[in-house]
């Protein structure tokens, strides 16, 4: 990990970082920063631990989606461990779709993934299973 990149971890586990910079590329930097430090299991728990803490902060903790959340960590997970590089510029160039952010629409039908069940817990997905190898 870059110093950058632990400057990036401390901002947003501190909730330093404004809300407004952190967008779904910021996610998907944190997921990958997670996974790179932890690995792909305890990734789940720092990622969502530090989302519900930022949310909170900014008030908007009613928003946490925990199925969102964690397929997202499951999703990065998988692409590093596929193509497991160094820097996250070279992480995303490497796996472009990750960033869009409507990626999970093509394993989740929209009824699953914005219900209240999806956004309180996990829910497995209902229109493909994630990859895993």
């Amino acid at each position: 990990m870059t110093e950058n990149d632990l400057a990036f971890l401390g901002a947003l586990e501190t909730c330093t970082l404004p809300n407004h910079q952190f967008r779904h590329r910021d996610h998907v930097r944190a997921a990958w920063l997670y996974v790179k430090k932890y690995g792909p299991h305890d990734a789940i728990a720092a990622m969502e631990s530090t989302i519900v803490r930022f949310a909170a902060h900014h008030g908007h903790g009613v928003k946490f989606h925990k199925t969102l959340t964690i397929a997202w960590v499951k999703l990065v997970a998988f692409h590093e461990r596929c193509h497991p590089l160094e820097a996250f510029d070279d992480f995303v160039s490497m796996n472009g779709k990750l960033l869009d952010k409507h990626l999970l629409r093509s394993f989740y039908s929209g009824e699953l993934l914005f219900s209240e069940e999806a956004r309180t817990q996990w829910v497995e997905p209902d229109l493909r299973t994630f990859p895993t190898q």
